[in-house]
């Protein structure tokens, strides 16, 4: 798609200095990529927060008979 934007020289040279890149449209297309994954690693870490946040709800009032080290003691004895 082509776009005509205003690019701040100073920050775009800058970029260039950290870019694989040296061109213009590479330097943008890289920093558009590492936006993208930056924000797809955020959505994901959130996601696994809510998720492990449901868990422990639902294990909240829950007992344990055992503590963990001694069901881990007793798997061991097993072998």
């Amino acid at each position: 798609m082509r776009t005509n934007i205003e690019i701040d020289d100073e920050l775009l040279e800058e970029a260039r200095a950290f870019s694989v890149s040296h061109t213009k449209r590479g330097i943008i297309e890289e920093a558009l990529t590492l936006f993208v994954e930056a924000k797809v690693r955020e959505k994901r870490a959130r996601t696994y927060a809510e998720r492990a946040a449901t868990i422990d709800d639902r294990l909240g009032n829950l007992e344990l008979h055992e503590s963990p080290s001694d069901v881990l003691r007793s798997l061991r004895d097993r072998r």
